[in-house]
């Protein structure tokens, strides 16, 4: 059985935290982004790990990106979602790469075989007064399947709460 674990670090210190199922980013004020949260995604149960992707599937009523051009790795240079990601830990006063759109995948690394790069999250609610209850990220991998040569995905949902 292939199992995710969601494990969030300090964003400081890079002190892991435990781990987690959802992600709470606190009160966020308009048009500021929220403190940076730090994860990554701990494999297990699977072989030949790769391709490690974040998506936010339900933004709430916040707008994604305004940016018209996407990066390489599926980020924007501007937006309300921010995302970053680095093999090693490294302390980060703000983001400067966002989610381009809903249902995009931010592709990243694996800094071990069954451990994906450290990933740092934040909001921007914007100028609008917004109250939402739940983001919803999307964690995606392709592995090896052991039964069978062919290789496969799988898919892992984490809610954040603001």
């Amino acid at each position: 059985m292939i199992r995710v674990t969601v494990r969030q670090y300090d964003s400081a210190s890079g002190d892991q935290l435990g781990n987690v199922s959802s992600i709470d980013f606190g009160s966020i004020l308009r048009n500021k982004h929220s403190a940076i949260k730090v994860v990554d995604f701990a494999v297990s149960g699977a072989f030949g790990i790769s391709n490690p992707r974040l998506r936010v599937i339900d933004a709430g009523e916040i707008e994604i990106s305004s940016s018209d051009e996407i990066n390489e790795d599926g980020t924007a240079e501007s937006g309300n979602f921010g995302i970053e990601y680095s093999s090693e830990f490294v302390e980060k006063e703000e983001l400067t790469k966002f989610f381009y759109n809903i249902d995009g995948d931010v592709r990243f690394s694996m800094k071990t075989a069954n451990i994906t790069d450290y990933v740092y999250l934040s909001i921007n609610p914007g100028a609008r007064d917004v109250r939402f209850g739940r983001v919803s990220y999307r964690f995606l991998f392709d592995f090896q399947d052991l039964a069978t040569p062919s290789s496969s995905s799988s898919s892992s949902s984490s809610h954040a709460g603001g």
